[in-house]
């Protein structure tokens, strides 16, 4: 038995390293969304909730984690993971890096299960403190 459903809602989060390549994506779902429609005689409600411009990592920030993390012995990996919501704010008014640490439930986030070893919470501020120590001799500190 076929069921088909008479109404659909769907929420989509877009997020990119840059704002043109976003904005991109987007209008290529919506005109997809609109021809798909279009084809099959079905009416489209579009709109946005919420639209957040990209927070890219200052590449000086991050080549100094980077060499941070090398310090410590371990190989530097660069994640694009679009989490702006945890740097936006601070973005518009100073550069921004993140740095990830390995989690216990598999990677998932803002979860109860999130989790992460005692090991690798002080690799974690291991790098950090070279990290700060570097740019803060970088700053004549």
């Amino acid at each position: 038995v076929n069921v088909i459903p008479g109404q659909c809602r769907l929420s989509l989060d877009i997020r990119a390293a840059s704002d043109e390549e976003r904005l991109a994506a987007v209008d290529d779902i919506l005109a997809g969304i609109s021809a798909i429609c279009a084809r099959r005689g079905i009416d489209e409600k579009l709109w946005k909730l919420v639209e957040a411009d990209a927070a890219p990592c200052s590449a000086r920030l991050m080549d100094g984690l980077g060499a941070a993390i090398q310090a410590v012995g371990l190989p530097r990996f660069d994640l694009l993971s679009g989490a702006g919501h945890d740097s936006m704010e601070m973005a518009k008014v100073t550069e921004v890096a993140m740095l990830f640490t390995r989690c216990g439930n598999g990677g998932i986030s803002h979860n109860p299960l999130e989790t992460m070893t005692a090991d690798d919470a002080e690799v974690a501020g291991e790098v950090l403190l070279g990290f700060f120590r570097r740019l803060g001799a970088s700053l004549g500190g």
